[in-house]
């Protein structure tokens, strides 16, 4: 018997709903995948444990043969496999097609500012299937990007975000900018953003460069490298929201089938651009777990303490007249009684 595998973290269970999404972004023969896949499906969970396969050729995705007494078996309710190569090195995407400006661009500048990383960088934060960072909060801050991308509830990235002054924001807007760019690759063979590279390091690279050039003399240049650095970051959080809004829109019981945020937002000042942003992050969290076939596990943050930010997409009207929306102790009071904002909200919808 032979089979096609790659690493998953050691002695992880994982549910037979998200080994659907592991084959599916496996580099393994179309035709070697659909032959197990329904083997996989039929299995209850995926017991993981080192040393049970021979998986020497893995990682070109070559068949190669399951030896011992706890190789695969279809009676099975749990399926061994065994750790090896978890890297998507061996994926070759499509080249872009003549005429797709933007999946051309994107790539080129995801691909240049990559080359300005230095490799063990580039190795730690390579992209890995899902199910290989562990389930800890600690293990999902410090997790490489998935392939689907790792549910990150609001919770989490307060908790990340908050002790570090915002610096493990960074690699947030990193790790999911990354994620949803591998994830197109492979599911469409194109791309709709810059990825993790090609969103951050423009920014960081310019806002540092321009400091540097204020700080000997150059306030011009500096203010203007300071300035293309925000409207970069700024035009790539618009564009996040818009395939946020596809991604829960596609992705089922997320949000019945509706975009969940203004993209235009983003330009408006606080709290508006915050509320936003906030809400990007729950309901991509939401979509990424679905996605994975993770079971939803209720954010407190986001669906009690601040009821804005779960609620359905609604327009600033409905926001500034609902105190029911903005704080758990404000659910109780009534609406405020505006008539011609409420009606105008009406017709923004």
């Amino acid at each position: 018997m032979t089979l096609t595998a790659f690493v998953v973290a050691p002695t992880q269970q994982i549910p037979a709903a998200r080994l659907d999404s592991v084959l599916k972004y496996r580099p393994a023969p179309t035709a070697l995948r659909a032959k197990y896949a329904q083997n996989f499906r039929e299995s209850h969970s995926c017991s993981v444990a080192a040393g049970v396969l021979s998986v020497s050729g893995v990682a070109a995705g070559v068949c190669v043969p399951a030896r011992g007494k706890r190789g695969l078996a279809k009676r099975n309710k749990n399926v061994v496999i065994s750790c090896a190569s978890n890297k998507f090195e061996d994926f070759e995407p499509p080249p872009p097609k003549d005429g797709d400006y933007q999946d051309i661009f994107c790539r080129g500048v995801n691909g240049a500012f990559k080359q300005l990383v230095i490799p063990v960088i580039q190795e730690k934060v390579a992209p890995q299937p899902a199910g290989t960072a562990g389930k800890d909060l600690l293990d999902k801050l410090t997790a490489a990007p998935e392939v689907p991308g790792i549910s990150r509830p609001l919770w989490a990235v307060i908790a990340g975000s908050v002790p570090t002054a915002l610096g493990w924001y960074g690699y947030y807007k990193f790790s999911v900018e990354e994620e949803m760019f591998q994830e197109e690759l492979r599911e469409k063979g194109r791309v709709t953003g810059c990825g993790g590279y090609g969103t951050l390091f423009p920014f960081v690279f310019g806002f540092l460069f321009g400091v540097a050039a204020q700080l000997v003399g150059f306030e011009q240049l500096g203010t203007a490298l300071i300035s293309v650095a925000s409207v970069w970051i700024l035009a790539g959080q618009i564009n996040l929201y818009k395939r946020v809004n596809e991604i829960c829109v596609e992705q089922k019981g997320v949000s019945d089938g509706k975009p969940v945020v203004w993209e235009w937002w983003a330009l408006l000042p606080p709290p508006i651009d915050v509320i936003v942003g906030v809400r990007q992050v729950h309901y991509l969290a939401k979509a990424q777990a679905a996605k994975r076939g993770e079971t939803w596990e209720k954010d407190v943050v986001a669906e009690e303490w601040f009821p804005f930010v779960d609620a359905p997409r609604f327009t600033l009207q409905e926001f500034f007249l609902t105190p029911s929306m903005w704080f758990s102790f404000t659910k109780d009071v009534p609406d405020i009684e505006l008539p011609f904002l409420r009606e105008s909200s009406r017709d923004d919808k």
